[in-house]
């Protein structure tokens, strides 16, 4: 019942409820994997990726077949890889070698979106906003959804975590990593007020 709880919190976008909810699943029963996978996936969506690597190193001991897990502990690993660039209220993580040319033009670019959506709503999410930008499109799906693969989607935003791919993940042209960077931050502006 925890788990289905907290699965619904999760799709409402309720991702702190969603954790308080998986917490108490993990603590009525710690033998079983899901609901610490659950709890991994929701802290990832809450930002707080050291608690969420514990909760899935653990779902991945018990069962160390579920593919979610194992490639979401895989991102992670990835992820320890890049640069990280603190701008309050955001904080990004780049591709090392994108690093240096993407913040030139990500920070600015997210902060006016930040301003103006903020005096649009008359509306200060809480922060920090974790930003992350990736230079494959599988790491993003597997940011996003846990497999690898997903059709369609450029960028997504979970309240005051934002994914998305970076310039390199896709052929030149493709598409507009502005467009998607300023239209996730909007999408963050909602998201946090549920």
């Amino acid at each position: 019942v925890l788990r289905a709880v907290s699965g619904q919190a999760g799709q409402l976008y309720r991702f702190d409820d969603a954790v308080a909810f998986a917490r108490r699943a993990v603590a009525a029963d710690d033998t079983v994997a899901g609901p610490h996978a659950d709890l991994g996936q929701f802290l990832l969506r809450t930002g707080d990726e050291a608690a969420a690597r514990t909760a899935l190193e653990t779902a991945f001991k018990i069962d160390p077949y579920d593919t979610v897990v194992f490639n979401l502990l895989q991102m992670l690993d990835t992820l320890d890889k890049y640069t990280t660039v603190e701008a309050s209220p955001f904080i990004f993580k780049f591709p090392a070698d994108q690093a240096a040319v993407l913040k030139t033009y990500a920070v600015p670019l997210a902060q006016a979106a930040y301003d103006e959506y903020k005096a649009r709503y008359a509306f200060t999410p809480a922060g920090p906003i974790l930003i992350e930008i990736f230079d494959t499109h599988d790491s993003f799906a597997v940011r996003t959804a846990g497999l690898p693969g997903i059709v369609g989607a450029l960028g997504a935003c979970f309240g005051r975590v934002i994914a998305m791919d970076s310039p390199k993940a896709r052929p030149p042209g493709d598409f507009s990593w502005q467009a998607t960077l300023w239209h996730e931050i909007r999408s963050e502006e909602h998201t946090s007020e549920l």
